[in-house]
């Protein structure tokens, strides 16, 4: 895929996440570190981790993931002042943010670092007679 497809992508995951947590979570704090720590948490169980890693026949690892979801969730939560007020502000918000994010780090290498840390080489599994 290419980067803007997989922005594309990006930001409507991160919207549909966001759709479905402002309906449980009404403390807005709350929401913006929920919803960056469930973003990146998330893709890890769904195996987004994995399809860079299998660029390089390795797997994604939890722990780098869990610390890296924490800091994704603090860097939504700096977005607090200039959140709109509107559902469909905010979401356009939400959207252009996840995208353009995701594009100036796949830009500047910082995925590709990231992704160097949460990646290990596969082991091969033993088969049992």
């Amino acid at each position: 895929m290419n980067i803007i497809s997989e922005a594309f992508l990006v930001g409507l995951y991160s919207c549909i996440l966001f759709f479905l947590l402002q309906t449980q979570i009404s403390n807005v704090y709350i929401l913006l570190f929920t919803l960056g720590f469930l973003k990146h948490f998330l893709s890890y169980f769904i195996g987004i981790h994995n399809y860079y890693c299998n660029k390089k026949n390795k797997t994604a690892t939890f722990k780098p993931v869990f610390v890296q979801s924490i800091l994704e969730g603090l860097f939504y939560l700096t977005s607090i002042f200039v959140l709109p007020t509107s559902l469909n502000l905010k979401l356009m918000y939400i959207f252009t943010m996840s995208t353009m994010t995701y594009i100036i780090t796949e830009k500047s290498g910082i995925n590709k670092y990231v992704y160097s840390k949460n990646c290990v080489q596969k082991t091969p599994r033993i088969k049992h007679l």
